[in-house]
């Protein structure tokens, strides 16, 4: 019963995963059809950074559940935020110094794919 909670959030986690990571590589295979490689690149690697993201913070977002493990269910979470925003971080400095990627293909693969993460929360049945 306890690990019920924690159960449905892993559930929703990959599941949000999936849609996020089939609507990217959509996304990008159509701007590939329609663009150059390098904006197909760009936008990819946007997206992905989000993909990736969300991954890790939801993976330590329900890793525990359950009162007796408050601490453990709070500490978790925030290394899971903390995490987040570095990889985000660390993936932007590579792909605008390392990669040199367009940025409006990269922001745009970024938020389509934030956008993807929410629709697919609110389709969830309940």
């Amino acid at each position: 019963m306890v690990n019920k909670l924690a159960k449905e959030g892993k559930e929703l986690v990959l599941k949000v995963f999936f849609y996020q990571s089939s609507v990217v590589i959509f996304m990008t295979i159509t701007i590939l059809i329609f663009f150059e490689k390098f904006t197909a690149f760009s936008y990819f690697y946007g997206g992905l950074v989000n993909v990736i993201t969300s991954g890790v913070f939801g993976f330590f977002a329900f890793r525990f559940s359950g009162a007796r493990q408050n601490k453990l269910v709070v500490q978790s979470f925030s290394r899971g935020t903390r995490l987040k925003l570095y990889i985000t971080l660390f993936m932007a400095v590579v792909a605008f110094s390392v990669l040199s990627l367009e940025p409006a293909p990269l922001f745009i693969g970024f938020m389509v794919s934030n956008v993807c993460q929410w629709a697919a929360m609110l389709n969830t049945k309940e």
